[in-house]
């Protein structure tokens, strides 16, 4: 209870602080790690795990210690799809992305007093799945409006959760809305663009 006691008023003192501040207590993290030789080059990994955290995922793993229900670091895309759509091929194909892409199924955890990455080998995504076809057009649109911000702002629990979730809103026979949701620590703009174009490949395979 006093830990827990001890976080809360942590995350309180956090969002209490401003913009400047914020920024300010992130850049002496961030020189405290460029001045520890361990921080400064994650070697390249052998063996099993667990394993150190790149400079990156340190920055955004200590902001998650800090706040950890926080959406800021969610990278979310959404899209209308139109025509016939084959929901196991969608699902495979997400499926198959995540077993190429280690840093979709790495979790954070403690080793020796330090966070390290524990990468999974093989997890599924998790679907949140909506069939609004029966809805009239206004409540249709009011409901869509709210899954997709619930579901982007829904928080990752960076200790267990895979670092990507998917929702498919059923529009129509032929129309439906697609919304991706990743933690930023396991993506960024560009890498967002790679999955993009492997989920049309894979889609079209299967």
């Amino acid at each position: 209870m006093a830990s827990e006691r001890s976080r809360e008023h942590s995350v309180n003192e956090w969002s209490e602080l401003s913009p400047a501040k914020r920024q300010l207590l992130e850049r002496r993290f961030l020189g405290q790690l460029a001045g520890n030789p361990r921080s400064a080059k994650v070697p390249r990994r052998t063996g099993s795990g667990p394993f150190p955290l790149s400079f990156g995922q340190q920055r955004l793993w200590f902001l998650d210690q800090i706040e950890p229900s926080s959406p800021l670091y969610s990278v979310g895309w959404a899209a209308e799809l139109r025509g016939p759509l084959n929901l196991d091929a969608l699902r495979l194909a997400f499926n198959t992305i995540v077993k190429r892409h280690e840093s979709l199924r790495t979790t954070y955890s403690h080793f020796d007093g330090s966070p390290v990455q524990v990468i999974a080998e093989d997890r599924l995504v998790e679907w949140s799945l909506f069939n609004l076809e029966t809805a009239d057009p206004v409540s249709q649109t009011s409901d869509v409006n709210v899954i997709l911000k619930k579901e982007a702002q829904r928080p990752f629990d960076l200790s267990r959760d895979l670092m990507l979730r998917a929702t498919l809103i059923r529009l129509g026979p032929e129309q439906a809305i697609l919304l991706i949701v990743i933690h930023h620590i396991a993506s960024d703009g560009w890498s967002m663009g790679v999955l993009l174009e492997e989920l049309r490949a894979g889609y079209a395979a299967f």
